[in-house]
């Protein structure tokens, strides 16, 4: 087919040989704007970044340094409270409830040993030591009232908002690293187990 002199189709242009769009004045300052507000986002979404990981949780015990070593204490602590559960006569008992107390008491003094920066920078911590105590000054009252009554049962002392501390205890670390023992919460479980 003859194309009567025309040039072959499509024609070699370079595209860099066309012009431009035209840009109207008005466009390329909202473009502008636009870029200088993206930039400003994106530093602004950054700072609130490294100001929330840099934050510490009231709720959470998230160092990596004290949830090793709660690890490791309550783990101890566990094995003992479980490897005496709450038996025989009314002075066993007792000596029993002290025993596993004991224990308790010194996971917290090793836990409380740590890094005192450490210790504070993490502040749930305090806290969750101190409902350790707590726990134990239950239990202690209730070691004391055994021998005048031995149906006494363990009050579990209670959060600001009512909740047994044991619940608030339980959630201060996010991987259960330390559950409160249920023998802590009911030292007769074992013998109403067997009821």
């Amino acid at each position: 087919m003859e194309t009567d002199g025309l040039p072959a189709y499509p024609p070699a242009r370079n595209a860099w040989d066309y012009p431009p769009p035209p840009i109207s004045p008005r466009w390329k300052w909202v473009a502008i704007a636009a870029g200088f507000l993206s930039l400003v986002a994106a530093t602004a979404l950054v700072a609130v970044a490294i100001s929330v990981t840099s934050r510490d949780n009231t709720g959470l015990i998230e160092d990596a340094r004290l949830l090793d070593a709660i690890s490791r204490e309550c783990a101890i602590m566990t094995f003992t409270i479980e490897s005496t559960p709450l038996s025989g006569d009314v002075r066993q008992q007792v000596a029993i409830i002290r025993d596993q107390d004991a224990a308790v008491a010194t996971m917290v003094e090793a836990i409380r040993e740590l890094d005192p920066h450490v210790l504070a920078d993490d502040k749930p911590t305090a806290g969750w030591l101190d409902d350790w105590d707590r726990l134990v000054g239950a239990r202690e009252t209730l070691a004391a009232g055994l021998e005048e009554d031995l149906g006494l049962e363990i009050v579990i002392p209670k959060d600001e908002k009512g909740h047994p501390i044991d619940e608030r205890m339980d959630k201060a670390l996010l991987g259960g690293e330390c559950t409160v023992p249920a023998d802590l919460l009911d030292p007769n479980r074992a013998n109403n187990a067997t009821i």
